[in-house]
Formats: structure tokens, sequence, C-alpha cells
């Protein structure tokens, strides 16, 4: 050791640096694994509420509106399975997708606490079944819920299945498209009765992937 040369010892702050960012790290980790089971917990909840409604609409032998609250047990607010501990509301309708194995409860609406936990469907765009064009969005990241992570993987020709009030609905994909934000076309009225799902590309830019199909006859 060279003559001069400062041999006192590193200061405890620079020592627990390396440490605090470890310890930051692991933090960020934990915090996104819960972020995602609560997503998941809570999407689960949802599929249960529409089972519970579908099952008493049989039992009344009526149709049920599912867009309005349900008084069911299984999501009182004082329940664990409530959304945010306020009663919850019965999915609009489920979605199933056999190519990427999804089976996801779709919500009315598309506001930020919404989308933490289901695919939401913009008010005023059609729904199941009808003519028109049935328009959902949903989250692909693990920050704001994994629903429609798999989208990309959805090809033309591949079906899309949508349950609302004890009825199915198929419909074939026809086409895939990314647009910007700006692009709010995709959401127009149609002729026929079509479904356009909506997710980010995951790209650094806002652009959006579209998957569009049409009811099968």
């Amino acid at each position: 050791m060279g003559k001069g040369e400062d041999v006192r010892p590193r200061s405890a702050l620079a020592k627990a640096i390396p440490v605090l960012l470890v310890a930051s790290g692991v933090l960020l980790i934990l915090m996104a694994l819960v972020m995602k089971w609560q997503s998941h917990e809570r999407q689960e909840a949802l599929l249960r509420a529409y089972d519970l409604a579908l099952a008493a609409s049989l039992t009344a032998g009526t149709a049920s509106d599912f867009g309005r609250e349900l008084d069911a047990p299984a999501l009182e607010a004082n329940d664990p399975d409530s959304l945010d501990g306020q009663t919850g509301t019965a999915p609009l309708c489920v979605i199933t997708i056999p190519r990427i194995d999804l089976t996801v409860a779709v919500a009315e609406g598309v506001d930020d606490r919404t989308l933490r936990y289901a695919v939401g469907h913009f008010e005023g765009t059609a729904l199941p079944g009808q003519t028109g064009n049935f328009s959902v969005v949903g989250h692909r990241n693990a920050a704001f819920g994994e629903l429609f992570n798999r989208l990309d993987e959805v090809e033309v020709g591949d079906i899309i299945i949508v349950e609302r009030d004890g009825e199915s609905y198929t419909y074939v994909v026809s086409e895939r498209l990314v647009v910007e934000p700006e692009d709010t076309w995709v959401l127009d009225p149609t002729p026929d009765a079509r479904i356009t799902l909506i997710t980010c590309t995951g790209a650094r830019h806002a652009s959006r992937l579209i998957i569009r199909g049409v009811l099968e006859s």
C-alpha cells in the first residue's frame, strides 16, 4: 500500500447502498406478485359471480340482467371475494378463447378499477350476439392485469366464444391489426354482429392490438 493512500474504512452509507438496492428490487418483485395474485383472485370471484347469477336466473325461470348489482352471499361487502370491499356486480358476460386457453369475465365499463380485475366492455357498443360492434378492452401487463397477455397469439380463423344470460355466441376471428390510440373508429357500429378485442401491443409507443371477429351464423 502506497504512502498517503486513504485507508479509512468505507462509510456505513456506502456499505448499505448495495443492500438497499437489492432490497428494493426484491420489494418490487413481491409487489408485482401480490398485484398479479389479487388480479387472479378477483377475476375468479367475477367468474363465480357469473355462475351464481346464471344459476339464480335458471332457478327463477327468468332472464337475469348481469350488468346490475348482484345480491348474492358470495359478494357481500364483508366477503373477501367482494371487489375492494364493496358489493360486487355480476359480470356482463364471459369470453373464452380456446387458442390461448383463456376464460375471462367481462364487466361493464373501461375505468382503471374495472380493468385491474376484468376485461371491460365499452358502454354504448353492442352486447354479445347483437347486431353491431361488441367491443372490449383488457390489459396485458403484470402491474395492471395480464388477462389479454396472450392475445397476440390469436390468429385469423380462430374462434371466440361469448356466454351471456345462458346463451352462447361464437365469433370467428376475421382480422388482426395494429392501430394508434386515436383510431377510435374500431369502436364504430357495424351492420353485422362483430366482436372487437383491444389491448396494448407491448411496444414502447402506445399502439393497440386489435382482434376482430364475425358472429358465426
